[in-house]
């Protein structure tokens, strides 16, 4: 009465082999794409966001993205330490941070500290340098507002 239509299994065997070969091409494909990208190199600040209230003192974290953060001293091209700026002018590519109270280093590859402001509205940069304290420049540079309320 009713005839059962079966492939072949050979045929079913080679249609998922074709199914898993064509998603491994896409996959493999797109893996390539991102790997002959080269990183964007910059800063990043996790805590706090711009426009952010904090109470003094307050945590900040940060990280490098595209760069190796090693301790001060340590001299290379893909490397470096944070610094942040307070209330103050960036400094310019290859320029020197000071280290004064508005110039904070993190020379030990710190990417958490904890800061004390007065309160008011503050600006925070976050700058990279070479091992030399040496400015990144813009590239490596981001700078938020915030507010201390207390």
């Amino acid at each position: 009465m009713f005839r059962h239509h079966r492939f072949p299994s050979k045929v079913l065997v080679l249609v998922a082999f074709g199914f898993v070969f064509a998603f491994t091409a896409l996959v493999l494909s797109a893996l390539a794409q991102d790997m002959g990208r080269p990183t964007r190199k910059s800063v990043k600040w996790l805590t706090p966001q711009h426009t952010d209230q904090v109470n003094s003192p307050f945590t900040v974290k940060f990280e490098a993205i595209g760069m190796k953060t090693e301790p001060a001293g340590t001299e290379g091209s893909e490397s470096g330490h944070h610094h942040i700026i307070i209330d103050g002018p960036a400094p310019d590519e290859g320029e020197v941070i000071p280290a004064d109270p508005k110039h904070l280093h993190y020379g030990k590859a710190q990417t958490e500290a904890v800061i004390e402001l007065p309160p008011g509205k503050h600006t925070l940069t976050l700058q990279f340098a070479d091992g030399l304290h040496r400015s990144y420049g813009a590239s490596m540079r981001a700078t938020i507002e915030i507010e201390v309320v207390k």
